[in-house]
């Protein structure tokens, strides 16, 4: 059975948690240079230009030639209101729940880095509209003239603090999001818990979250893309019975991490120390090889769901 739009909706819009933006411009309009940072591994190669100087070789000066400093990289306020712009509309399509003008600020790369399928899926698998939170305003912002950093923090009162990086480029003057990865940020005397995400488990040791500040190290060395939802557990509840569907609003969430592409490592930090209960793992995302289960079926009614108490 097909997971319902609003679970997979709020799957992926929990898990755009803070957005780092990176886009590049070239003076001459041609398409920019994408560049990313981490140690996130891409979901495609980076599109790569260069240029090579011509023309008719200019005669040596009359006079001493005299010494000049590389000149410092000039702010660029048109390139930052182009983005602005693009983030805008981006915004307008999610608060309209037009998911198909929404995909039209995507490139084919960067709808699946950034939903986790392919164009087509996302529309077949959101008809209704994918019910996203839109994107805040920029916190920070530096724009030299080739290219410029955007942070932007979506939700700044939740408890997790993992962040994105979005690469945006310029298509003919046409800002649009062409890959999406995570950026590592594991702080000072955090404790990194690493779990490995797999047709259909989580496998990670438990005892480790017993330091209670500590951070999840994740790792997809499965063939299908993942989540991680992070949920507390009411106490005295049964889990599979809460994750039907007429019951999950019981679950509190405490944070998602989503997609999470095969091969793809992330990091989940929280912003302070979680409060003692049960908490459980659980991705919601639907199965997509039919060799292993029925297509469409929530990976975690075949199992992909783990469970850790603080005490």
């Amino acid at each position: 059975m097909t997971p319902a739009p609003s679970e997979l909706s709020a799957a992926i819009a929990a898990g755009l948690l803070s957005i780092a933006v990176v886009f590049s411009a070239c003076e001459d309009g041609s398409s920019p240079t994408a560049t990313h940072t981490g140690t996130a591994i891409p979901t495609h190669a980076p599109t790569t230009v260069s240029a090579t100087a011509t023309g008719t070789p200019t005669p040596p000066p009359t006079e001493p030639a005299t010494a000049t400093e590389t000149p410092t990289p000039v702010e660029t306020p048109r390139h930052v209101d182009e983005v602005r712009a693009a983030l805008a509309a981006i915004n307008a399509a999610i608060m309209a729940n037009d998911t198909q003008t929404l995909l039209t600020h995507f490139t084919d790369a960067g709808v699946y880095a950034t939903f986790g399928y392919p164009r087509g899926r996302v529309l077949q698998l959101f008809p209704d509209g994918l019910g996203l939170a839109p994107f805040g305003e920029p916190t920070r912002i530096e724009a030299p003239r080739k290219k410029g950093r955007v942070w932007i923090d979506l939700r700044p009162g939740d408890s997790v603090a993992t962040e994105s990086l979005l690469t945006f480029v310029n298509l003919e003057g046409d800002w649009k999001v062409d890959d999406r990865v995570f950026v590592p940020e594991i702080l000072g005397d955090t404790v990194p818990v690493k779990i490995e995400l797999s047709e259909f488990a989580f496998t990670f040791n438990q005892s480790e979250t017993a330091a209670g500040d500590f951070a999840f190290e994740l790792n997809n060395s499965g063939n299908q893309v993942h989540q991680l939802a992070v949920l507390r557990v009411p106490a005295g509840q049964d889990l599979t019975s809460l994750l039907s569907k007429r019951k999950r609003e019981e679950l509190e969430e405490v944070g998602t991490l989503s997609p999470i592409h095969p091969g793809e490592r992330a990091q989940m930090r929280f912003r302070g120390r979680l409060p003692t209960g049960r908490y459980a793992l659980v991705c919601f995302l639907p199965n997509t090889d039919p060799k292993l289960a029925e297509v469409g079926a929530p990976h975690s009614s075949l199992g992909m769901v783990g469970e850790f108490t603080l005490k």
